[in-house]
């Protein structure tokens, strides 16, 4: 059996602010699409972005929207599970989740779907290591 490739994802939040937190996500150091989360806070399930770190990422399907397909799922964050990256336009569409979107705006991201699907072509068959950076803001 072959070893699968590889490959490195790269959340640098560059905005944490009252209402969202926004970022970007590169694909081996390339810029990709844009990240947004609930605010960075202290970790509560739901509510708060995940904390900075190192996370391993596979393929799955999100339980409550099977119709979306396979979607990166975040492993290993400290008391959280479920962790997913998907599409939303808006921090309140979040529970502690990560949308992607082609752009960004002061209201969120769009052109959500196109960044999912872009990431999840990218990433397909490959070993994926996500590392979170905060913001110094």
């Amino acid at each position: 059996m072959a070893e699968l490739v590889s490959v490195n994802l790269d959340i640098i939040r560059d905005h944490n602010g009252s209402s969202m937190c926004l970022g970007s996500l590169f694909i081996d150091g390339e810029l990709v699409c844009n990240t947004l989360e609930r605010p960075v806070y202290s970790n509560r399930k739901g509510i708060d972005a995940i904390p900075s770190g190192t996370y391993v990422v596979v393929l799955a399907t999100m339980s409550s929207k099977p119709a979306w397909g396979l979607l990166p799922l975040i492993l290993g964050v400290t008391d959280r599970d479920g962790i997913f990256m998907h599409v939303a336009n808006c921090p309140h569409q979040l529970r502690g989740c990560i949308a992607l979107g082609m752009g960004r705006s002061n209201k969120g991201v769009y052109s959500s779907a196109k960044a999912v699907s872009l990431v999840v072509a990218a990433i397909t068959g490959k070993k994926c290591v996500l590392t979170i950076k905060d913001c110094s803001n």
